[in-house]
């Protein structure tokens, strides 16, 4: 596998992970409400284009972590709550999904961070 490939293959399962964790916010905050997304909704959040995002979501509906209502209501199963779940408690570990080391955890203020190509910077 080439650097780049190898990449692809990270940003690919960061977008997994992050939609599977904004899913499992929208579960956790609607408790006593709807726990669907409207893709519009989930969209809003990510910079990729639609087929990407639309990809994964494909990805993450064949392996069970997520269901939709409509096709463009989405919602977590307990399966995609039980992953998130053990990714936050377990960071170094790797789950049946992804790898070890994809979540960053940030216990104080972080001017940049550099990820490869990518750098985010945070806002106090």
């Amino acid at each position: 596998m080439t650097k780049s490939d190898r990449d692809r293959l990270s940003a690919k399962q960061r977008l997994r992970l992050d939609i599977l964790h904004l899913l499992y916010k929208c579960n956790v905050e609607n408790a006593f409400g709807s726990n669907y997304m409207h893709f519009n909704e989930l969209r809003g959040n990510f910079k990729n284009e639609d087929y990407e995002i639309q990809q994964e979501l494909k990805y993450l509906t064949n392996e069970g972590l997520i269901t939709s209502l409509t096709h463009i209501q989405l919602s977590i199963t307990h399966l995609g709550i039980k992953e998130v779940e053990h990714v936050i408690e377990f960071p170094d570990e790797r789950t049946i999904h992804f790898p070890q080391g994809i979540v960053q955890h940030y216990h104080a203020s972080v001017g940049v961070v550099q990820n490869g190509n990518n750098t985010a910077i945070a806002k106090d």
